[in-house]
């Protein structure tokens, strides 16, 4: 080269590295070879230039040391430099923020020396050893450094935050001389750290107390409103936020709230796509947020922030393929209309429709919520300040409500799922650990040239341009850590979603297995051999006591799958007793996979063998009937979550029928698309036997599980045993177990149809041997029908509400009975619960204006009785005329009973089907129960609505009492009824025309069983007012309805048209079936008293009561002719004391043609009713706008007399 063109090229790049040293670094890239490590930075070009503002050193794979000196940088970024062990950093005194990422074989970095004295940001992973003394580091995480033994960081003036929450083997800590530093929290550090602190630094030491804590992740795009939420949920400022869209979260922030009783902590992140930050180390502060929690502990929620531009954040976060969705909510700020369902609803709708992406995500998260939490630190305001405080005012109360909505969201999905995020050291990243290319072997001696140009896509460097992947989830519930690693994988019918080469290597087919069931590091065959699946015929295995616990897991294969393949160099050159042989390729190779899915029983000790027993068939039961394409029909009567809890790999636990149906059926459908689970390694053979042609199979292993030790397996069907037929849930369908009893109309009990309870707690069975003969003999049919039924006799029968008890007598027969129990099954009555459709039509009943009826209906569909003790066994009768010889007591030896039978002349009995059963087989009879078990006795019977809540209990028992009662009068019904129709008797009413009468027909909405009943009423007018112009009385009963007669008593201008009739009917609840709910408890005296009245004259009429009256109480009175029962007489009340009320009567005699002799004595019967209670408390049936009745006449001080009586 001559020296023009040397001193042109060096121009050219000192040019280059004074503007922008980046440019250097890409230009290099261009070049297909490049040894780091035999170039100096420098010196490379044989100048005196140096080095400006911010440099990136990516993806050097071969790089080993890199050593910069006396440079004006201003940013470093190193990051996936795999085989970088040494940094050398001197006198880069313009040097602020230095950022190591991915770089797995630096473990020690020592940055003392470097005269680093402007620095203030430090970022690095997976360091074993640090020294970052004597710089100007603000704040310093090394929550991505879990294996760091050993920090320095002293003489930092400015440092006032140290988190090392994730650094459980640190043991040696120096961070004296930092004056600003005031706290520091070792709790996760070992015991015996070394410690070398300030003098007044507060160090926290001991863990307090554990207190269960929620952790809400917070994670968006720059200016979407994060931190914003972060102070709304916290209720604090201790959140800087921001309203343009610059990030002013440039490290994870932590905040601690509590609601309701739970402790929250909030972790707010820099925000992606801020301008300030590349994009590698924004992923770096989210992962230091994220592992500033226990690891056990977890992350409760992510609160996923998308502002206004909800595709484009969501294109910007790159999130399409994570896991992480399963504990994610997406919350949508700057949403004006969030109060409003039907908005927020067509916002979520268009979001889907924008994009299938969109759809998709909104589907995998735990729901979208919508806040908007407008500023409420308003600096400038161009109007006064009273505009400003009423403005800031408004919105706190917007931010409270989009709070309280966001929190009540939160109470209920962070008791579901926790996420638990992995850490993987080998690759210094919050990822899925990727072993190394097993074909490409690399060592510290290696300066081998890497070429960038190729297509290899082992090689090729991955050039960084969107946010890089968050932490792996694993998504588990009630913070049980899985052991291992879940690998799962896409499938329709046979064939994998995948290619093969793609199989293969997420499955790691080509790998060894580990002892513990898990891949090995390295590969042993190649990649490019041959793939096969299979159908998996046989049952799903269970294996027990797992990991040396009591719990134990189901397989459910649905599928093998075999890889055969070359071996690989690298493996063949190891011999069988190289120590690193086992490390790197494992035990094992396993040559056949099941594929599937896996569930785990939890605790299976800490329940009764009846429910184990119930599971077992259940889980038999489904699987057999999914097997065969039949679909699944259950009731809710038992509920999964009574019996041992059921758990996916995934972590979600099967709570309902729906979801564990759903679970095996997805299972199990041939040509649907689903995910599978690598669930076993089988066949296993020695690594150690690959190499022979023919590999020794004595030296095979059976089995492994990832994850799982067991100490037994056994297939479904042995598993299961005799818990197939002999469990509670087979017993409960086969014999329609607690059903309600009822008895039709000849005496005979029936079970109901419908099922009235659920169960809150499983009965209890007790397994019972008695055999035993015992003689009935019945007096009624009932008894007899009951015998039949399997019921004894019960004591007070006729006690039992909505049953028929007046049975025939039945005399002259005993019944003899041979009973053998097995199973004593024990229901307690606080360990069941009425069905919702149960209590809802019985609260309609009580509700209703014939609630006896409606009841009695009810009951007739669900049972009369209920048994809370039933035996399974077998049992045998035979009916004998009655006898003097048929009496003994109860047998329970076979000799005896044999005994006693034959002393009966009874050679034969029969069974519940008919069948003779003779007296000599009578002993095998009693082997064979096993196989034909049969309700052979309810006892301890009650009735069935005392399953029902005390409350609604009250309310029948209540019912039952006021229609059990013939003698005293109620409330039945009340109403107002308008006048409209009564057009014609417009003018007539405001002229001189009076004591005419009119006739008002009034119909019921509910008819009534009989006329025996009593109508009062009055006059009212269109302002609720009560008209002594106008008087009503009542007459002409029937079961649907009654007349009013209405007489104008004296000239008036009212519009009758306008006014109406308020009434109140009067009468016995068991005579008429109908009872208003409305005025039920509402006792009534009732009076009727005839009296003789003088005609044309004003009569006075004292009635005495036998109860004291008081003020506010209701009369009610009307006069009707005995001869004619017409209400001709016009009643007042005049005066009342606290035992008296005294009325005037005045007869009508208008067109009355009797003689004068006639008219000499009147009879009149006086019927006066007296509701024991204010007006007021009265309300009417049917106009529930109307408070209250204004009828009858309301006793008041005014007209208030001591004296009468």
């Amino acid at each position: 080269m001559s020296s023009n063109k040397k001193t042109s090229r060096t121009l050219k790049w000192k040019n280059i590295l004074r503007k922008n040293p980046q440019d250097y670094l890409n230009e290099k890239e261009k070049i297909s070879k490049i040894d780091l490590r035999k170039e100096n930075i420098r010196n490379k070009l044989n100048v005196k230039s140096n080095l400006h503002g911010p440099l990136k050193i990516e993806n050097f794979t071969k790089l080993k040391s890199i050593y910069l000196e006396k440079l004006k940088l201003t940013d470093l970024e190193i990051i996936n430099c795999p085989q970088l062990t040494k940094i050398d950093l001197s006198e880069l005194i313009k040097l602020k923020s230095l950022f190591v990422s991915n770089c797995s074989r630096l473990t020690k970095l020592d940055i003392s020396h470097s005269q680093l004295t402007e620095l203030t940001d430090l970022d690095v992973s997976n360091l074993i050893e640090l020294n970052c003394s004597n710089t100007s580091i603000i704040r310093l995480s090394l929550n991505l450094c879990p294996n760091i033994i050993k920090l320095i960081c002293s003489n930092n003036n400015n440092l006032n935050n140290l988190d090392i929450s994730n650094c459980s083997k640190l043991v040696y800590l120096d961070c004296s001389n930092n004056s600003k530093l005031t706290s520091l929290d070792i709790s996760n550090c070992p015991k015996d750290i070394k410690l070398i602190k300030p003098t007044d630094l507060k160090v926290i030491e001991k863990k307090e107390k554990t207190i269960e804590i929620k952790n809400i992740l917070i994670i968006g795009c720059t200016g979407s409103g994060k931190s914003t939420l972060a102070s709304v949920l916290t209720e604090t400022e201790g959140f800087e936020e921001s309203e343009y869209g610059v990030s002013k979260t440039k490290h994870f922030e932590k905040g601690v709230f509590e609601w309701k009783g739970t402790k929250y902590r909030v972790i707010d992140t820099t925000g992606v796509g801020s301008t300030g930050l590349s994009t590698k180390k924004v992923s770096s502060r989210i992962a230091e947020g994220i592992f500033s929690v226990s690891l056990s502990e977890g992350i409760n929620q992510v609160l996923l922030v998308v502002g206004k531009n909800f595709t484009d954040e969501i294109n910007t976060l790159r999130l399409f393929e994570s896991d992480i969705f399963k504990c994610t909510t997406i919350v949508r700020t700057r949403f004006s209309n969030f109060k409003i369902r039907t908005e927020c609803e067509k916002d979520k709708e268009k979001l889907c429709e924008e994009s299938e992406t969109n759809a998709k995500i909104i589907k995998s998260c735990k729901g979208i919520i919508y806040v908007d939490n407008p500023p409420i630190n308003i600096l400038e305001y161009d109007d006064d300040d009273d505009d400003k405080e009423i403005i800031i005012r408004i919105n706190k109360g917007t931010r409270k409500k989009s709070r309280t909505i966001l929190l009540g969201h939160l109470e209920k999905v962070c008791q579901e799922e926790v996420l638990h995020m992995e850490y993987d050291t080998s690759t210094n990243a919050t990822g899925a650990s990727q072993p190394p290319n097993s074909d490409t072997e690399i060592t510290d001696d290696d300066n081998t040239d890497v070429d960038y140009s190729t297509d290899d896509e082992n090689t090729r460097p991955d050039h960084f341009t969107s946010l890089p992947s968050l932490p792996q989830p694993i998504t588990i519930n009630h913070r049980e850590l899985q052991p291992y690693h879940i690998t799962k994988i896409a499938i329709k019918g046979l064939k994998f979603i995948k290619s093969d080469q793609q199989v293969i290597e997420h499955l790691k087919l080509n790998h060894g297995l580990l002892l513990d069931g898990q891949p090995s590091k390295q590969a042993i065959f190649v990649k490019n051999g041959e793939l096969s699946i299979s159908l998996y015929n046989g049952q799903p295995i269970v294996y027990t006591e797992i990991n040396k616990s009591t719990e134990l897991c189901i397989n459910f294969p649905i599928a093998e799958v075999a890889y055969k393949g070359g071996l690989l160099k690298s493996f063949s050159k190891y011999d069988n007793n190289d120590e690193s042989l086992y490390d790197l390729y494992g035990h094992f190779f396993t040559r056949k996979t099941l594929i599937g899915g896996k569930l785990f029983l939890k605790s299976p000790n800490l329940v009764t063998s009846t429910q184990m027993n119930m599971l077992k068939y259940y889980l038999f039961y489904v699987y057999n009937l999914v097997k065969c394409s039949i679909k699944v029909e259950f009731n809710n009567l038992f509920t999964l979550n009574l019996l041992p809890k059921i758990v996916t790999m995934d972590g979600e636990e099967l709570n309902t029928h729906e979801e564990f149906y759903e679970w095996i059926n997805n299972l199990y459908q041939k040509h649907q698309e689903k995910l599978v689970y690598i669930i076993s390694y089988n066949n296993l053979i020695p690594i150690s036997q690959l190499r022979n042609s023919k590999p020794d199979d004595s030296e095979t292993c059976d089995e492994r599980q990832p994850g799982i030790v067991d100490k037994e397996k056994l297939i479904l069907e042995d598993w299961v045993g005799n818990a197939a037929y002999d469990n509670l849930i087979c017993w409960t369908i086969d014999f329609n177990l607690f059903h309600g009893l009822m008895t039709n109309q000849n005496y005979e009990m029936e079970i109901s149809k419908k099922i009235a309870m659920n169960f809150i707690k499983i009965p209890k069975v007790n397994l019972s041997d008695k055999f035993y003969l015992k003689m009935i003999r019945p007096s009624t049919k009932l008894e007899v029908g009951l015998i039949s039924s399997n019921i004894l006799p019960i004591k007070n029968l006729g006690s039992f509400p909505f049953i028929k008890t007046d049975g025939e007598s039945y005399e002259g027969f005993d019944y003899i009975l041979v009973k053998s129990e097995r199973y004593e099954i024990l229901l307690d009555i606080d360990n069941i619960k009425p069905t919702k459709e149960f209590e809802q039509v019985i609260e309609e009943a009580l509700n209703s204006m014939k609630p006896l009826k409606d009841l009695q209906h009810i009951f007739n569909e669900y049972g009369h009785l209920f048994s809370r003790r039933i035996i399974l066994g077998r049992s045998l009768k035979i009916i004998l005329p009655n006898s003097s010889d048929n009496t003994f007591e109860n047998v329970n030896d076979v000799d005896e009973i044999l005994k006693s039978l034959n002393d009966l002349n009874v050679s034969y009995l029969l069974t519940q089907n008919g069948e003779n059963v003779e007296i000599d087989n009578l002993s095998y009879w009693i082997e064979d129960m096993d196989d034909n078990l049969e309700v052979i006795e309810f006892d301890n019977i009650i009735p069935l609505y005392k399953i029902l809540k005390e409350e609604q209990q009250k309310k029948i028992d209540n019912i039952l009492d006021k229609f059990n009662d013939f003698q005293n009068s109620r409330v039945i019904m009340t109403g107002i009824t308008d006048l409209k129709d009564l057009e014609y008797l417009k003018n007539e009413f405001k002229g001189d025309l009076v004591n005419v009468f009119h006739y008002k027909r009034i119909n019921l909405e509910s008819s009534l069983k009989n006329e025996n009943y009593k109508v009062y009423g009055s006059i009212i007018s269109e302002n609720n007012a009560k008209l002594e112009e106008i008087y009503v009385n009542f007459g002409q009963y029937d079961v649907n309805g009654f007349y009013a007669i209405i007489k104008k008593l004296k000239v008036t201008n009212i519009d009758i048209t306008k006014c109406y009739i308020s009434w109140i009917i009067i009468g016995i609840p068991s005579q008429l079936s109908v009872f208003s709910p409305n005025n039920r408890e509402l006792q009534v005296d009732y009076i009727k008293k005839s009296i003789k009245l003088q005609p044309n004259e004003f009569n006075y009429n004292t009635i005495d009561t036998c109860f004291t009256l008081y003020e506010g109480y209701t009369v009610f009175v009307h006069a009707h002719h005995s001869s004619t029962n017409e209400p001709k007489s016009i009643i007042k009340l005049v005066k009342w004391s606290h035992n008296s009320i005294n009325f005037q009567i005045s007869q009508d005699n208008l067109n009355d043609t009797s003689t004068d002799t006639e008219k000499d004595i009147i009879d009149v019967d006086l019927h006066v009713c007296i509701p024991l209670t204010s007006y007021k408390s009265l309300r009417i049936d049917n106009n529930k706008e109307s408070e209250c009745l204004l009828i009858g006449y309301i006793l008041t001080r005014e007209n208030f007399d001591r004296s009468i009586g």
